[in-house]
C-alpha cells in the first residue's frame, strides 16, 4: 500500500484482528523496515502498541506498508491511526461507540503544569476497553488494561492524547464512557486532626 503523509505526525499500527502469521513493515519508499508482527495481547497493565514499532513518529513523505504472511493464517485487519489528528475530548466526557470490539478511538485534552487527572472509563464488561494517555512526544503517561478509574501522577503541562481501545474478540459494535477530570486533593490545615480507614 502507498502511504502519504503530508506533514510529521505520530502514528499507531493498530492490529484489529490479524491471524499468527501476519506481519508488516512500514518504510518509506525505496527505503527498508524491519518485520514487525501483531503485538499480544495486553497483559499486566500494559498495552503492547503503546511503544514501538507500533507508536511511531512519521516525517512528511512517501511510504509503503507492506503486509506478508509466514504462516498458514493469511487474513489480517490492521489500521495506521493518526495520533496527532484527533478530537478535543468534551469537557463532561463521552458515550460513544466503536464499530467493532477491536477498534480504536483518541481525544486529545490540554493538561496544566503540575495537574493529576482523573481518567474514569466504561464498558459493559470491564476487560473490553483499554486505555493509553500519550504526552506530547508520545511517551506514556498512564495507562490501563480494562475500564475503571485511574489517577495520575502530577503531569508535565501541555497537549496529550487519550486513546480508547476495545480488546474485544466479539465484531458487534461496542459502547464505552469516558470523562476526565482534574484531582482536587482536600485542605488540610496545620495542626486539623484528620481519620480514616484505609481497608475501606
Amino acid at each position: 500500500y502507498a502511504v502519504s503523509v503530508p506533514f510529521g505526525t505520530y502514528v499507531q499500527i493498530h492490529d484489529e484482528g490479524s491471524g499468527s502469521g501476519i506481519r508488516w513493515q512500514m518504510r518509506p519508499v525505496g527505503g527498508n523496515d524491519n518485520w514487525n508482527s501483531p503485538p499480544a495481547s495486553p497483559s499486566n497493565g500494559q498495552d503492547p502498541e503503546a511503544v514501538g514499532p507500533y507508536t511511531r513518529y512519521l516525517s512528511a513523505g512517501e511510504y509503503e506498508f507492506v503486509v506478508d504472511s509466514n504462516g498458514s493464517d493469511q487474513s489480517f485487519a490492521l489500521r495506521i491511526f493518526d495520533l496527532d489528528n484527533v478530537p478535543e475530548l468534551p469537557a463532561n466526557g463521552v458515550a460513544a461507540t466503536l464499530a467493532n470490539g477491536a477498534q480504536i478511538a483518541a481525544y486529545r485534552l490540554a493538561v496544566a503544569s503540575g495537574q493529576r487527572l482523573q481518567i474514569d472509563t466504561g464498558s459493559a464488561n470491564a476487560g473490553d476497553i483499554s486505555w493509553v494517555l500519550f504526552g506530547e512526544s508520545k511517551s506514556v503517561a498512564g495507562q490501563d488494561t480494562s475500564a475503571g478509574i485511574f489517577n495520575t501522577a502530577r503531569l508535565s503541562g501541555g497537549r496529550y492524547t487519550l486513546v480508547i481501545k476495545g480488546q474485544s474478540q466479539s465484531t458487534g459494535s461496542l459502547d464505552y464512557t469516558l470523562n476526565v477530570s482534574p484531582v482536587t486533593l482536600p485542605e488540610l490545615q496545620l495542626g486539623q486532626k484528620i481519620e480514616g480507614d484505609l481497608t475501606a
